[in-house]
């Protein structure tokens, strides 16, 4: 999201991640329970015609919209439970840690489950 609002630090890390994903050096994945939280965040801060040209912007990039199955609501009801995250950003860290991928992100919450070593964080926050 913070790429998407231009805010920094968040905004410049997510750039060099996307130029290195478009060099096929890295792999982008995004749940789709994580890309609807995208489209509504945008068509309620700005217009559901802007959300869909984000999406359109999305799809154009190096990125892997990751299929909502079973294993991974579940997972991501686990975290929920035992961490005090939002239910979406509990898929996006049971997207990550079913794909054995590492989370970047800027938000503190994920923080506790670094510590727990649940999951790996590429750090995007200042």
């Amino acid at each position: 999201m913070a790429w998407l609002k231009d805010q920094p630090p968040g905004a410049a890390a997510m750039d060099r991640l996307w130029r290195s994903a478009a060099q096929g050096e890295v792999r982008f994945i995004l749940s789709l329970i994580n890309l609807g939280e995208v489209y509504y965040l945008t068509a309620r801060a700005k217009s559901v015609a802007a959300a869909g040209r984000v999406l359109e912007q999305l799809r154009a990039m190096s990125l892997e919209i990751w299929p909502v199955s079973e294993a991974l609501v579940l997972e991501a009801a686990r975290l929920k439970a035992r961490y005090a995250i939002s239910y979406a950003d509990a898929f996006a860290a049971a997207t990550a840690i079913s794909t054995e991928a590492l989370l970047v992100t800027g938000d503190t919450e994920f923080r506790k489950l670094e510590r727990d070593g649940v999951l790996e964080l590429d750090w995007a926050g200042g």
